[in-house]
């Protein structure tokens, strides 16, 4: 009697143990007050339409919100066909809303590839895999084997839940091929220490086998040679300095550069202009500029580039009251044709209060220069520019600070280690983008670049803020002001060796009429493309 007693108990504990382990609680990721003589819960799953069990009863599919359950603790269970069975106790309380989120995971095979070679790349519908054994989620797959000096091999398989899928590859050799050959830059000026200075020269090959690169000038006298005694991958490139085969700097002038190996040869040809000009320029809201302020500058080649910046901004008052505000901006710019830009970037803040702020912008510019001086362009543009953020603006309007629909003029002087420039912009509805706002705004300004050398610049510039029709929810205004704000700053712009990146620093300062002063500063990180 006793012994079968205890046997009971034994019973009894592992049927709790079981349930226990099948069924554990699981907290609620959201939880809100409702009708305290209500219940609803609310579940959710990565993966839709999965089956929803309570207690062991249908209850639809995910995702699911159930009303008007009695409160206490249910048996739930998550069913979808090729995944997990999830099996967990939730809880139901009267006066709460309670969401559960659940993450669904696929059930998987096994593949084992099976005769294998060093050297070999196991791929999987794309994605490189590094063990000839690996779990795999179910279902059909793409599997690929590649091995220089070897056809690809290739083979569709179906992965079934808790199976070993056997793949055994089967390698042929491959003739030689060359293919792909190219030049990454058709003009280059090789004064420049970063990727801007080099012509990346690349091409593929199948096979093992020989070929050799000649670079020729445009008499055909040999200047530079690499010689490929042989090959062990597919991806080949060298990367030209503009040198001769003795390390001397090579003059200006068209070059040829050729690949020749058994029956293939290639040629593109390619110049080096020690004229050619990358601007160390930041991105505003008006296009490539210094500061705040659109600048334009000789373009001798198509360019992209995408900023990233971080800024910090006090705001003062005369009274000793400030406020801060710290925002990051993300901008892309495109050149293209020599003659048109077009910039788009988007910034987000946080306010004193940890309020979400949001802007976004728009920018068009057509532009040309004339040569004036052997070292020197004339340059002059017009563009066009909207933005809009979700707040008004945190400064006083009559003011530009991004938002608006604008047009402008710009001209300058781009000399070899200076520039001088000048712009002139007029925006509508420039206190948070809305046009049906009579808040306009006329911004003239001056600025100036020292350029010691390639890799580096200092700029300094100057504006001056006119206000048409002021109205700020701050301060009652409305008011026509000629000389509303100064703006003025400091910038210096480094690329450093040998990348093509652009790092940026400035500091600004607006200084309005009446004594009320913002201060920011600017770190940017911008790279070309």
């Amino acid at each position: 009697m006793k012994k079968g007693f205890l046997v009971l108990i034994n019973l009894f504990l592992a049927f709790n143990l079981f349930c226990y382990e099948r069924y554990s609680e699981v907290d609620a990721t959201k939880k809100d007050f409702i009708d305290k003589e209500k219940t609803e819960i609310v579940i959710k799953t990565s993966i839709n339409d999965a089956e929803i069990y309570l207690n062991g009863n249908f209850q639809g599919y995910s995702s699911l919100k159930i009303i008007d359950l009695i409160s206490g603790v249910y048996n739930l269970e998550i069913r979808k066909k090729n995944y997990e069975t999830i099996s967990c106790s939730i809880l139901v309380r009267n006066g709460f809303l309670l969401e559960y989120d659940f993450e669904l995971i696929p059930l998987k095979g096994e593949l084992f590839v099976d005769n294998i070679d060093a050297g070999s790349e196991i791929y999987v519908d794309g994605n490189r895999i590094y063990l000839n054994r690996s779990k795999i989620i179910i279902g059909y797959h793409e599997i690929l084997v590649k091995k220089f000096g070897y056809e690809d091999f290739f083979e569709k398989v179906m992965i079934n839940p808790d199976e070993i899928k056997n793949v055994n590859v089967i390698y042929k050799l491959c003739d030689f091929h060359i293919s792909d050959f190219s030049v990454s830059r058709k003009i280059f000026n090789p004064e420049y220490k970063s990727d801007f200075g080099k012509c990346k020269v690349s091409f593929y090959v199948t096979a093992d086998s020989s070929a050799e690169i000649n670079i020729y000038d445009k008499d055909e006298n040999l200047v530079n040679y690499v010689k490929y005694s042989s090959f062990n991958t597919w991806y080949q490139c060298f990367y030209w300095d503009g040198l001769d085969y003795d390390g001397n700097e090579l003059p200006d002038g068209q070059y040829r550069v050729e690949l020749k190996s058994k029956n293939y040869n290639f040629a593109e040809n390619v110049r080096i202009d020690k004229s050619v000009r990358y601007n160390l320029t930041s991105i505003t809201k008006s296009g490539s500029g210094i500061g705040k302020l659109p600048v334009v500058m000789h373009l001798s080649t198509n360019e992209m580039k995408m900023s990233f910046s971080f800024e910090p901004e006090v705001y003062y008052f005369m009274n000793g009251f400030s406020y801060n505000r710290i925002s990051s901006d993300l901008d892309m710019q495109f050149s293209f044709l020599n003659h048109f830009e077009i910039t788009i970037g988007g910034k987000s803040s946080r306010n004193y209060l940890y309020n979400s702020l949001f802007a976004a912008n728009l920018s068009i510019r057509a532009f040309d220069d004339l040569k004036i001086l052997d070292d020197g362009y004339f340059c002059y543009g017009v563009l066009a520019r909207y933005g809009f953020s979700n707040y008004k603006s945190f400064f006083r309007t009559g003011i530009d600070n991004g938002s608006g629909l604008g047009i402008g003029l710009i001209c300058g002087f781009d000399l070899e280690k200076a520039f001088f420039g000048c712009s002139s912009e007029y925006l509508v509805g420039a206190s948070d983008g809305n046009l049906l706002i009579d808040n306009r705004v006329l911004k003239n300004g001056l600025s100036f670049i020292l350029k010691p050398i390639k890799e580096l610049n200092f700029g300094i510039w100057g504006a001056i803020n006119s206000a048409f029709n002021v109205d700020n929810s701050f301060f009652v205004e409305n008011n026509t002001y000629f000389f509303r704000a100064f703006d003025v700053g400091v910038e210096v712009n480094f690329m450093p060796f040998p990348t093509n990146l652009i790092f940026s620093v400035q500091c600004n300062t607006q200084i309005f009429v009446n004594n009320i002063t913002y201060f920011s500063s600017k770190i940017s990180l911008s790279y070309f493309f």
